[in-house]
């Protein structure tokens, strides 16, 4: 592993505090994947890093050590922080939260880095400045935030080597067609079902038009974006290993 790197490009995924001034935190860079590094005297109230080591924030991040765990040298600011509020800041929160759990630290993944700086930057972004729909502001805005997360999560597992096969079954020969009905197996991939559905099958179950709008990332409509959300959790489910994520308790509320 390198001992020392300078001015990689980098994101805050988690940080926890260490010791009484210092913290270990999680950083998502370009060209090295996910990092963990301890910084030093980061949570000191005249620290000049408190400001760089915000979340959402690109960074220019060096390091050094030889161990899994690194130990922070400097960051330099790089970009302003993604302004992130409400849903969309727990939009985030999910974002980071994936990512720390799927991937592994020192791979590189810089299309999935790629694909993290510009969900960011979507979810910063009003709605209601680039569209011509006449859904109220909620819908709107509660509509780009799925279609982002839906986006970032189809990156993910196919960055990951998990991607869906949304055009034909799992035999990898028969088309899907619009019309068909079929069984989403995680492991496997897609099945025409005939005939009358299993009431325990229907959490399983996609409609063929679904999923080929979905393979062409056309959300045109509620029922696409309702069953892209079922199928996306159905999919990343085996890889989260049966623990749930904290960040979508963040969107439930309190119980």
């Amino acid at each position: 592993m390198d001992s020392k790197v300078d001015l990689q490009p980098a994101y805050i995924l988690h940080s926890r505090p260490y010791k009484d001034t210092s913290a270990i935190i999680d950083f998502f860079t370009q060209d090295h994947g996910r990092v963990s590094a301890v910084a030093n005297g980061a949570r000191r109230p005249k620290s000049p890093w408190r400001a760089a080591l915000q979340p959402f924030r690109l960074i220019l991040l060096s390091w050094k050590g030889k161990s899994d765990l690194k130990s922070v040298r400097d960051v330099d600011l790089g970009e302003t922080p993604y302004p992130l509020s409400g849903k969309a800041l727990l939009s985030g929160m999910y974002l980071n939260e994936l990512t720390v759990r799927l991937t592994h630290r020192f791979v590189s993944h810089p299309f999935l880095f790629n694909a993290y700086q510009e969900t960011l930057g979507n979810l910063s972004l009003d709605p209601v400045a680039i569209s011509s729909s006449e859904r109220s502001l909620g819908q709107l805005r509660q509509t780009h935030i799925e279609i982002q997360l839906r986006q970032f999560e189809l990156a993910l597992l196919e960055e990951l080597g998990y991607g869906l096969s949304l055009e034909c079954e799992s035999n990898g020969v028969t088309a899907i067609i619009p019309e068909g009905t079929y069984r989403f197996d995680a492991h496997h991939g897609f099945e025409w079902v005939e005939g009358i559905i299993p009431v325990d099958w229907n959490r399983l179950c996609f409609s063929g038009q679904s999923l080929l709008s979905l393979s062409k990332r056309c959300y045109d409509n509620d029922k696409v974006l309702k069953d892209a959300k079922r199928l996306l959790r159905l999919a990343l489910a085996p890889h989260l290993n049966g623990k749930p994520l904290e960040s979508r308790k963040l969107f439930l509320g309190p119980s």
